[in-house]
């Protein structure tokens, strides 16, 4: 180990407390300053290079450097975005709230090497802001904040996981392996962009009042649709009979979406139309079906301690499938095969006997 390799350690080992002490401050900061500029992200970890990580650096007989300044990525964050958008709104929050060394700050991503997907990161070393720097600290020490996205992340930690440090690492057709799973990454980093950009114009079309009724039941267009004025009086009148608070959170969407398709109610627009004499019956019928529940579940309504958006589709879904038919057997064939997808898809004859409890407690409720 050279003199100056040594004044680096000894350098280090002298001001590693006080450095330590500075990782959740900036951190922090960071965090701070990404939550107020509304950039989602995955995760920020903070770290101080270790002294083996130090010492191995200071020995690479290709860089030579005159004292812990020199180390740029003493200090080091690492921000985890999501999305291959957000490293750039990341990047202009940096530049703002930190003054950067642009000299030696780099874009990976431009990077050529196809085989180096994880490698592609967006890279500042940053001046430690004043208010931050302990006394007793080398004047001018820097940091390295390095921002890339889940999938680079974890392309990386497997690339390292396996001693791929570089592209001699590994044999040439093991080189290729990387090359081609570099290049499906590379391309679901962006096709997960594009579904985002996607879902964000299909949330904006299902505003208009036309497109939400002929669209599809999915979570966007169920969200939108337990917000319409109708729908939620009707879970007010639900949380009014029952004495409970109404949450805003969405009742076990996958559930609720799956119960309306089984009874014939696919999109928006065929439960609107289903829901205009709703409010008549809704009371009554909700009696009826807890008395069921008490009798084949040993659950009612008192036991319930609140009422989730979207609620009334539950007992809507119901009524829908019990209405249009004059013949109870027609009612309990629908309603067995009901709860044999929905609840009960082992045992038809489970699905039967609740449909058969079902008809005995709620037929006053069944009109055509």
């Amino acid at each position: 180990m050279s003199m100056q390799n040594k004044s680096i350690i000894t350098a280090f080992h002298a001001h590693a407390d006080n450095l330590a002490l500075l990782i959740p401050q900036l951190r922090e900061r960071l965090t701070h300053a990404l939550t107020d500029h509304h950039v989602e992200i995955h995760d920020i970890s903070a770290r101080l290079k270790s002294p083996e990580s130090l010492a191995k650096k200071t020995a690479r007989p290709d860089k030579i450097y005159q004292s812990l300044n020199d180390i740029t990525d003493i200090l080091g964050i690492r921000v985890i975005t999501y999305f291959e958008d957000a490293v750039d709104q990341v990047a202009s929050v940096i530049e703002q709230q930190f003054e950067v060394d642009f000299e030696h700050s780099i874009d990976k991503r431009s990077i050529e090497a196809p085989d180096r997907f994880g490698y592609k990161s967006l890279h500042y070393i940053c001046k430690l802001p004043p208010g931050l720097v302990r006394q007793g600290l080398p004047e001018g020490l820097r940091f390295e904040i390095q921002i890339r996205t889940i999938l680079q992340h974890t392309w990386a930690e497997i690339e390292h996981d396996l001693g791929y440090k570089f592209p001699k690492a590994v044999p040439d057709a093991i080189r290729r392996k990387f090359s081609r799973l570099a290049g499906l990454l590379e391309l679901a980093d962006e096709e997960f962009v594009a579904i985002k950009t996607e879902l964000g114009k299909y949330q904006t079309e299902t505003d208009k009042p036309t497109e939400l009724d002929q669209s599809a039941l999915n979570l966007i267009s169920l969200k939108k649709l337990t917000q319409q004025p109708d729908l939620k009086q009707l879970d007010q009148v639900i949380a009014n009979d029952l004495n409970l608070p109404l949450e805003k959170d969405l009742f076990f969407p996958d559930y609720l979406i799956k119960m309306l398709e089984l009874t014939g109610l696919p999109n928006p627009a065929s439960i609107l139309e289903a829901m205009k004499n709703l409010d008549k019956q809704l009371s009554q019928f909700i009696k009826c079906y807890f008395a069921f529940t008490q009798k084949a579940f040993g659950f009612s309504g008192k036991d319930l301690d609140r009422i989730h958006s979207g609620y009334v589709l539950f007992f809507l879904a119901h009524l829908n499938l019990l209405q249009g038919d004059d013949l109870e057997l027609k009612r309990l064939e629908k309603l067995s095969d009901f709860y044999h997808q929905l609840d009960y898809p082992d045992s038809k004859e489970e699905a039967q006997k609740v449909a058969i409890l079902f008809m005995e407690y709620c037929s006053q409720c069944f009109h055509s």
